[in-house]
């Protein structure tokens, strides 16, 4: 029996990638990693620890498992990823995945965050 989410998306064979996809998010919305974190995000991505942690993305990572979980498991995923961080990191890794899935151009957001800046 295929284990079923909230919306029905979640089947027994994209369990791995939906773990996956969670580590992207931790990867990616947590300033302190400590060496257990490290060792599981080291089996996912190349990215030295330290490079996430200057805002470092990593690109391959988030294409293979946005494409294993689908859009509507990285909606859940990504809602959910909320409660890994504070706020700052997940509004950061929010604006990432939103530049990578296309819903807004990297080049409306850097006009937007200049003109709050100034």
């Amino acid at each position: 029996m295929p284990l079923t989410g909230q919306s029905g998306w979640v089947t027994t064979s994209k369990i791995k990638s939906f773990r996956e996809a969670i580590w992207w998010f931790i990867a990616h919305t947590t300033d302190y990693m400590d060496a257990e974190k490290e060792t599981i995000v080291s089996q996912y991505s190349s990215v030295p620890r330290d490079d996430f942690r200057r805002g470092a993305i990593d690109v391959d990572w988030y294409q293979r498992v946005h494409k294993a979980v689908g859009k509507e498991g990285w909606k859940l995923i990504q809602e959910s990823a909320k409660y890994l961080s504070d706020g700052m990191g997940y509004r950061r890794v929010k604006l990432y995945s939103a530049v990578l899935t296309g819903e807004i151009k990297l080049t409306e957001t850097i006009k937007k965050n200049y003109r709050k800046a100034r």
